[in-house]
C-alpha cells in the first residue's frame, strides 16, 4: 500500500493534495485475496440520518476493487462494500446513499480491493452527511417468535427468537473446493432489494474468481411454517469449481449448549466445545434440551461445519445451488409429532389404559424429553398418574389376597379372574411383576387347596382301608386295594405314610386267609362224597389226620365248625 501521485484522480479544480492510495496486488495468496484500507479514527453516526459514502476509484487488473464502511457499536460491528467496481476500470467516481444500521453510533470508512494480480488505486474519498437523502431502512421479516433482520443493502441478516439475538453475520458466499478462494454478498455487484407481500428478496451478483466473471444470487425472507424461512440461490456457471456457502455465527444462550444435527433417520449430539464437520444434514437444533433454542430445517440435505469460538459458534453450511432454511424457536416437524404423540397420551390416561400410557411415557421421556419442555412436563405428570392409578389397584390387590389367605382355593378363581383384567391394563409397564407375584399367591392357594382335597381324601380310604384289614376275611382285598389307591394317588400325604405300613399287613393277611380257604375248600370236597352217604366218621377221620388240618387247625374256623356239624349228624344217626 502506497500514496503515489499517479493515483491522482481527475479533479476539477486540482486538489491541494495532488496524491492518491495505492493497493498492489501482486503476492496474493488467493485469487479472493482480499486487502482494505480504513481511517484511524471512526466518526458518529445517527441512524435516523442519512450519509453520502463517495470516491474516485481505478483498477489496474483483476477482481474487484470498492468503498467500505464498518459500522460499529462497542464491540459489536459489521462491514460490508456499498461501491464495487469489476476488473479493470479507468478514473471513476463513485457514490452510495447510506443509512447505518439501526444499532450502530460510530463509523470507519474505507476502501478494499480483491484479487491478486495489477493494482487499485483510490482518491478523494469522502463520508458525509446527506440532508435530502432518502434510503429506507433495511427490511425485516417477522412471524411468531422470529424476526430476520437484514443489514446493509446486500443481503447479510441476523435473526433473533423471542427478540433476543441468536443468529448474527448470516452471508452467502461463494467458496472454492479448498476454500481459499471466497467470494462474499458483501462485496456483492449491483444488488436490489424488494418488498412485497411479505417476501423480502435481494438480487445481485457475485463475483467468480475462478471463472473470473460474476453469476446472479438471490437471499430472500418469508414467513414460514413456524418460523422464517430464509432462501438462498446462486445461478450454476458451467465449469465453475465453486459452491454456495452460508456462514454465520450462532450468539447467546444458543450457542454455549449442546448442539443435535439430523441426518436422515439418525441424530448426532455435538457437546458445547466440539467441532466437526458433517455431510446430509437435514435439520440442527442449538442448546439441544435447554431454553432458548435456535432450530433450523434445511430443504435438501447439506454439509454443515461447526466449531466453538469462544462464547459464539462458527457455522458453515455448503449446499449445490438453492436452499431454503426454516428458522425456527424450535423443531416444528417434531413439535407436531410431540403433539399428536401427547394427544395419544392423554387420550390413554383419559380411558385408564395404563399400558398403553406407559409405552407412550417412555416413547415420548426417551426422544423428546431433552428438547421440549412439554414433553417433561406431560410425561411426569402422567407418571404421577398412573402411580397413583396403581396405588389404588395396590390396595385392591393386597384386599383380594386378604380373602385368598381368609378362604383358601376357594377364593382363588375370583382372585385370580381380577389379577388377570389388572395384568392386561398394566402389560409390559414394571407394576406387571408385582402382578405376576401375586399370581402366585393365587397358585400357592390353588396348589394348597388341592392338597388339602387330597390329604382329606387319602385319610377317608385310609379309614375304609384300616376297618376292612380289622374285618379280614374277604374285605382283606379291599384294605390292599385302597393302599395301593392310595399310594398312587396319594403319595405325598400323611396318610399315604401310613398305608406304607398297613399294605404289608394286609397283603401277608389277604395271603393267610386265602391259604387258609384253600385248605378249607379241599378238605370239604375231599370228604364230599362220605358226609353225603352217611358215613361221618370216615369224613371226620380224613379231616382231623390232613396234616395241613392239624398244622393250621386253631385258624381253620369255618373248617372246624364244618367238624362239628359232621359230629353232630354222627350222633343223631
Amino acid at each position: 500500500m502506497t500514496i503515489e501521485a499517479d493515483a491522482q484522480a481527475p479533479l476539477e479544480p486540482k486538489p491541494e493534495i495532488a496524491k492518491g492510495l495505492v493497493i498492489h496486488k501482486a503476492g496474493a495468496t488467493s485469487p479472493s485475496c482480499r486487502s482494505t484500507v480504513e481511517t484511524v479514527d471512526t466518526c458518529a453516526v445517527d441512524p435516523a440520518k442519512v450519509y453520502q459514502l463517495s470516491g474516485w476509484l481505478k483498477n489496474d487488473g483483476d477482481g474487484l476493487v470498492g468503498l467500505r464502511v464498518t459500522w460499529q457499536k462497542g464491540d459489536r460491528q459489521f462491514s460490508e462494500h456499498p461501491v464495487v467496481l469489476v476488473a479493470n476500470q479507468p478514473w471513476k467516481e463513485r457514490s452510495a446513499l447510506l443509512r447505518p444500521l439501526p444499532w450502530a453510533d460510530r463509523v470507519q470508512v474505507g476502501v478494499f480491493t480483491e484479487g491478486r494480480e495489477g493494482k487499485s488505486s483510490f482518491d478523494n474519498i469522502q463520508f458525509v452527511e446527506k440532508a435530502d437523502g432518502d434510503v429506507k431502512p433495511a427490511p425485516a421479516v417477522r412471524f411468531g417468535q422470529v424476526a430476520v433482520n437484514f443489514e446493509g443493502t446486500k443481503g447479510v441478516f441476523s435473526a433473533h427468537i423471542g427478540g433476543v439475538t441468536a443468529l448474527v453475520d448470516a452471508t452467502l458466499a461463494l467458496v472454492s473446493e479448498d476454500g481459499k478462494t471466497v467470494s462474499g454478498v458483501e462485496s456483492g455487484i449491483q444488488p436490489v432489494a424488494t418488498e412485497e407481500g411479505g417476501k423480502v428478496a435481494f438480487r445481485g451478483l457475485l463475483y467468480d474468481f475462478l471463472l473470473q466473471r460474476s453469476t446472479n444470487y438471490l437471499v430472500g425472507a418469508n414467513a414460514g411454517a413456524g418460523g422464517v424461512e430464509a432462501r438462498f440461490a446462486v445461478d450454476p456457471q458451467p465449469g465453475s469449481a465453486s459452491k454456495p456457502r452460508l456462514s454465520f455465527y450462532v450468539v447467546g444462550p444458543q450457542a454455549l449448549g449442546e448442539v443435535e444435527l439430523g441426518l436422515g433417520d439418525k441424530h448426532e449430539r455435538l457437546q458445547p466445545s466440539d467441532n466437526k464437520r458433517l455431510k446430509n444434514v437435514t435439520d440442527v437444533t442449538f442448546n439441544i434440551g435447554q431454553r432458548p433454542q435456535l432450530y433450523l430445517n434445511f430443504s435438501s440435505p447439506v454439509e454443515v461445519e461447526t466449531r466453538r469460538m469462544g462464547v459464539q459458534r462458527y457455522v458453515e453450511v455448503t449446499f449445490k445451488t438453492e436452499l431454503a432454511i426454516e428458522i425456527a424457536p424450535e423443531n416444528i416437524s417434531e413439535k407436531q409429532i410431540l403433539a399428536n404423540k401427547l394427544k395419544d397420551l392423554d387420550e390413554a390416561m383419559q380411558k385408564n389404559q395404563w399400558a398403553l400410557a406407559f409405552r407412550r411415557c417412555q416413547e415420548i421421556d426417551a426422544k423428546y424429553r431433552g428438547k421440549f419442555d412439554e414433553a417433561r412436563e406431560k410425561v411426569d405428570a402422567a407418571r404421577g398418574k398412573l402411580d397413583e392409578a396403581w396405588k389404588s389397584d395396590e390396595e385392591k390387590i393386597a384386599q383380594q389376597l386378604g380373602l385368598l389367605k381368609q378362604f383358601g382355593a376357594g377364593a382363588a378363581d375370583a382372585t385370580e379372574k381380577f389379577l388377570a383384567e389388572l395384568a392386561g391394563k398394566w402389560a409390559e409397564t414394571p407394576r406387571l411383576s408385582e402382578i405376576k407375584t401375586a399370581m402366585a399367591q393365587v397358585e400357592a392357594a390353588r396348589a394348597a387347596g388341592k392338597n388339602q382335597a387330597a390329604e382329606e381324601a387319602a385319610a377317608l380310604d385310609l379309614g375304609r382301608a384300616q376297618k376292612a384289614f380289622e374285618t379280614g376275611g374277604d374285605n382283606l382285598q379291599v384294605a390292599v386295594i385302597l393302599c395301593n389307591k392310595i399310594l398312587r394317588d396319594f403319595k405325598d400325604t400323611e396318610a399315604a405314610k401310613a398305608a406304607k405300613e398297613l399294605l404289608p399287613k394286609a397283603e401277608a393277611a389277604k395271603e393267610k386267609y386265602n391259604n387258609l380257604a384253600d385248605i378249607t375248600d379241599r378238605l370239604k370236597h375231599k370228604v364230599e362224597a362220605y358226609a353225603k352217604a352217611g358215613d361221618y366218621d370216615t369224613a371226620i377221620q380224613m379231616i382231623r389226620n390232613d396234616p395241613e388240618f392239624r398244622a393250621h387247625a386253631h385258624e381253620l374256623e369255618e373248617l372246624q365248625a364244618y367238624v362239628k356239624v359232621l359230629e353232630g349228624k354222627r350222633n343223631n344217626k
